[in-house]
């Protein structure tokens, strides 16, 4: 029998430096789906922890298919060795209507909260685009596996790149965007998340809302002797943003001019392929990585905080 949950996996380092890599993480994602028979109702891929709400029978095999794909894929690629990320994850069964609508709603909301995106639709690797998709305007290019593969020099090569090379998985007849990326809109329940909303403007109304203990209250309602979730909950392991910043954030108060993770490691790992003879940031010796740092301390002017530092150098 499948039960709904949340599950997040965490890391001290970035796990998605690039926009490729947020590719490659949406497409394990989504194979993963299809070999454990699961569903997915929201996702955010930020740059050092994934949030999905699922509805699965599996949950242990679908996360791990997901990470074993992506960290071969990533250590291959950073020539890097051993686990990416935290050892275990966070996972959360979800019950009742009101409980999955709130905890649907803060992984949506989830760039807002960590100041990456001054609203949650201007977020790309998230679900929320796919949700109430017509009536707000929404589209994609799109792209078949069959078309796109004819295409080796263009659109077809990086479509290609990003799937697995399992020959029974590329004749699915899938569906791709312009970035090789799997359409979220065939991996995302998006009817049956639209119900929840009910409408439109509800949709917009939850995307904008507020925490406060009125979410809590709400989901008491449900009374199924489950716990209500905040934010907190859904945050839980992460170390993106504090708890109170992720609320200022909330508000619409971030510094959206700060160094991104994905700015921060493009500048740090162009500069080590350039001038460290293509070497990856995981093969800098100790006097390499000290320069490195220095780069970057002159590039932004000290900006930089040593934690982001910290997840875009990891040693």
């Amino acid at each position: 029998m499948k039960s709904v949950y949340h599950f997040c996996f965490s890391s001290d380092e970035v796990m998605f430096r690039s926009d490729e890599d947020y590719v490659r993480a949406f497409n394990c994602y989504a194979l993963a789906l299809l070999k454990t028979e699961s569903l997915s109702l929201a996702d955010a891929i930020m740059s050092n922890h994934f949030h999905a709400i699922v509805q699965t029978g599996d949950l242990a095999s679908l996360v791990s298919s997901m990470r074993n794909s992506y960290t071969k894929y990533f250590n291959n690629k950073y020539c890097r060795r051993g686990r990416l990320g935290e050892k275990s994850y966070f996972s959360l069964e979800v019950k009742g209507a009101r409980h999955l609508l709130a905890a649907i709603s803060y992984v949506l909301r989830n760039p807002l909260h960590h100041g990456v995106s001054a609203t949650p639709f201007g977020y790309k690797y998230s679900s929320i685009n796919t949700i109430f998709k017509k009536e707000l305007g929404r589209c994609s290019d799109k792209f078949s596996l069959s078309s796109a593969s004819d295409n080796i020099s263009g659109q077809g090569k990086r479509i290609r790149k990003n799937l697995s090379k399992n020959r029974n998985e590329r004749r699915l007849g899938l569906m791709f965007d312009g970035s090789g990326m799997l359409l979220r809109e065939q991996f995302t329940e998006s009817a049956q998340v639209e119900l929840i909303y009910v409408s439109p403007r509800n949709f917009l109304y939850y995307m904008n809302r507020l925490s406060d203990l009125a979410w809590l209250k709400e989901q008491e309602r449900d009374n199924n002797g489950v716990c209500p979730i905040d934010l907190s909950d859904i945050e839980y392991g992460t170390s993106l943003s504090p708890y109170e910043k992720m609320l200022v954030n909330e508000r619409g108060r971030a510094d959206y001019d700060k160094v991104s993770d994905s700015d921060l490691c493009s500048f740090i790992d162009t500069l080590c392929l350039k001038h460290y003879n293509g070497k990856s940031v995981y093969q800098l010796l100790q006097r390499e990585r000290e320069v490195v740092e220095r780069a970057v301390f002159h590039e932004y002017h000290g900006l930089v905080p040593t934690e982001q530092l910290r997840r875009c150098l990891p040693r």
